[in-house]
């Protein structure tokens, strides 16, 4: 048994190095995205004329960047010849204007999520309240059970919202200001 674990160890560790993140000059985790046909890459649709990439642009941004340390800055240079210098400057507004407002949405749902998580619990302190005051009088025991149950599920539904789901939002926040304010490059082939 333990060798099994000491092989898979040691395959992870010849996996992690093989796939080491690059620096650049500055300390930038070097993140080289090959463009063989830029014909996907911005979104034919736009808000107040402002250029952004496609989702399926964005999707592999993010998938690019899952294995860069969360506390460094990153450098992205598009390599290939289809980006014309015309088109670069576009690119990275779209790239920025993107993650721009994934930013914003995330800040919005992390709030949501504060703000909701607050309300579950002010609601199952509420509920405990009524099951502690109702047990003073002549209630049935099987009615208050189901307030205890009720403000239990109240009470974990917030613990869930602030500390499960809550850093999850959190993650996708950084990792989405990690690409807005990362330096994007363009490289010839």
């Amino acid at each position: 048994m333990f060798e099994k674990i000491k092989k898979i160890k040691q395959l992870a560790e010849s996996i992690e190095r093989e796939n080491a993140v690059a620096v650049d000059d500055d300390g930038r985790s070097l993140i080289e995205i090959n463009v063989s046909d830029d014909s996907g890459f911005l979104s034919p649709y736009s808000v107040n004329s402002l250029p952004l990439i496609s989702s399926e642009t964005a999707d592999f941004l993010n998938h690019s960047i899952r294995h860069v340390k969360a506390d460094s800055q990153l450098n992205i240079t598009f390599v290939g010849s289809e980006i014309s210098q015309e088109e670069r400057p576009v690119y990275e507004i779209a790239v920025h204007n993107y993650y721009r407002q994934e930013f914003l949405e995330k800040t919005r749902e992390v709030r949501k999520n504060t703000l909701q998580s607050m309300i579950m619990l002010i609601m199952g302190i509420a509920v405990f309240a009524v099951a502690i005051l109702l047990s003073k009088s002549e209630m049935k025991p099987l009615f208050l059970n189901i307030l205890d149950v009720v403000a239990w599920v109240f009470v974990w539904e917030s613990v869930d919202l602030f500390f499960f789901r809550r850093p999850q939002l959190r993650k996708e926040q950084l990792r989405g200001l990690k690409i807005l304010t990362a330096k994007i490059e363009f490289a010839e082939k």
